[in-house]
């Protein structure tokens, strides 16, 4: 899903890395995910992946928000224990 230098080390080199993975109920969404380090998703159909976006997108711009909002509540219909990132909020910090 991602390359594992994306991932980064540890925090703690002599623990890896507790990375978890989850997808939606129809399969068109996939979450790669560690309690305390990150939280990746990835949009099969149109091959988008947060938090890595499109060339003309910003993590501050409304739609950007709702449509990635959108896709996270739909995998977390079946997987609460993803952590929501709190950029995604609907009014940007």
């Amino acid at each position: 899903m991602v390359p594992a230098t994306y991932l980064g080390p540890a925090p703690d080199r002599e623990k890896p890395l507790d990375v978890r993975t989850a997808s939606s109920p129809d399969g068109s969404i996939v979450a790669l995910w560690s309690e305390r380090e990150f939280t990746i998703l990835y949009h099969r159909l149109s091959g988008e992946s947060w938090p890595r976006l499109l060339d003309h997108e910003t993590s501050r711009q409304p739609g950007v928000r709702a449509k990635w909002r959108a896709r996270f509540a739909l995998i977390r219909q079946r997987h609460d224990e993803i952590p929501f990132p709190p950029e995604l909020a609907a009014t940007p910090k």
